[in-house]
């Protein structure tokens, strides 16, 4: 939830001397984002699509500050080989017929939405269509996840309905797996709720799309994104996916056209660069530290053992500011606070009506809680200035 950038942002905003610790914020739904997500106080906002990007900008953010690199997945997708032979391959290894299309139905890693629904729609279809051409035998994965009451569930229902129409129905039935990239490639469709984590699974993998259901608000944003990158459609009503599907199937043209966008929309190394680029970040802030650290000890001269002693208290003290009056240099830099020799910090202060305002709708509180402010703590010249805790109570900087 993007509240939770509030209590780390705020304890980073300012340490010693100024000095910021560098902050960056990973987005991970698709469409659209909440505006708590679009912080001015982050050093770096990573976003999945260019969309996002645009409206971080329009929310006051810099272009600079925020990096379209995808959503982060696991390993597993980074380099998934979807070839014709790979899912032959694995429709032999997992149990599936070589020759006749697979669903896939899944509704995260809980089993959550209208999965139950959805599911019912196939036990329905196959409990009821005749032998036809081979598009229309179809069969059937629903992985139910954590959901074991769904699992039994489902495979009741199952038993049932071949008991009445003595005829076995093509459908697996699955609990948790940790293979999920080998049942969408083995897949033709994924029939799914819209977790932003599937959805780009699934173009990694090139299916089309099928969203049965989502998540008010943080997730309804993801469904225009299938559907308007032309990955996939929408079905609102859960028993009619079923049919959704074998129309989808009776028109190659169209499978086509969603496998084609989903591949355009996939970027499965994104973790990695995510990765990349916060390391540069470190790596940036650390070779400045270190000239800093070289120059401070440079300019306090004298012997080696002066000097030694000195870059010992540097090393200790994590800030130059210890070696203040002493011919000591500041830097103003990357996480640094301070223009034209006069140091600043960020002050949070908030009321518990502040989170009712209707502004919160069109950007994040923090917009207007956290104030940059002149860090009367600091002499620029001779280091921080010890306070008189009786005279001045207003030492707390961070206010929640």
């Amino acid at each position: 939830h993007p509240i939770l950038q509030c209590t780390p942002r705020a304890t980073s905003s300012h340490l010693k001397d100024g000095r910021k610790i560098p902050f960056v914020t990973v987005v991970t739904d698709l469409g659209e984002a909440h505006p708590w997500w679009f912080n001015k106080g982050l050093n770096l906002l990573f976003v999945p699509t260019q969309v996002m990007k645009e409206q971080g900008i329009e929310l006051g953010l810099s272009a600079d500050n925020i990096r379209v690199c995808g959503l982060p997945l696991r390993q597993m997708f980074w380099h998934v080989d979807t070839s014709d032979e790979r899912k032959l391959q694995l429709r032999h290894e997992l149990g599936l017929d070589a020759l006749r299309p697979v669903v896939l139905l899944m509704g995260g890693g809980d089993g959550m939405g209208k999965l139950q629904e959805s599911s019912q729609s196939f036990i329905q279809l196959l409990a009821t269509v005749k032998d036809g051409p081979p598009e229309e035998d179809m069969q059937v994965v629903i992985v139910c996840g954590k959901n074991e009451v769904l699992q039994r569930t489902l495979n009741n229902a199952i038993d049932k309905a071949q008991k009445s129409t003595d005829k076995e129905l093509a459908i697996k039935v699955l609990g948790f797996v940790s293979n999920v990239d080998e049942w969408m490639v083995t897949s033709d469709i994924l029939v799914t709720k819209a977790g932003p984590g599937t959805i780009a699974e699934a173009c990694c993998c090139e299916k089309p799309i099928l969203v049965f259901d989502y998540l008010p608000g943080q997730e309804e944003g993801n469904v225009s994104f299938v559907v308007d990158m032309g990955m996939g459609e929408h079905e609102t009503v859960a028993s009619s996916v079923a049919h959704r599907c074998l129309s989808w199937l009776k028109d190659p043209a169209k499978m086509a056209e969603f496998k084609k966008a989903a591949k355009e929309q996939a970027q499965p190394t994104s973790a990695i660069d995510i990765a990349r680029q916060t390391l540069e970040i470190l790596q940036e802030e650390a070779r400045l530290n270190e000239e800093e650290t070289e120059a401070d000890v440079a300019n306090v001269g004298g012997d080696g053992e002066k000097a030694a002693d000195a870059l010992s208290t540097l090393h200790k003290s994590g800030s130059a500011g210890s070696l203040a009056g002493e011919g000591v240099t500041r830097r103003e830099g990357f996480g640094d606070h301070s223009e034209g020799g006069v140091k600043y910090k960020y002050v949070y202060k908030t009321a518990w009506w502040s989170w009712l305002s209707p502004f919160n709708h069109e950007r994040a509180p923090s917009w207007w809680r956290e104030s940059r402010v002149q860090d009367t703590d600091t002499d620029t010249c001779n280091g921080p200035v010890k306070k008189d805790p009786e005279k001045d109570p207003t030492d707390a900087a961070i206010l929640l």
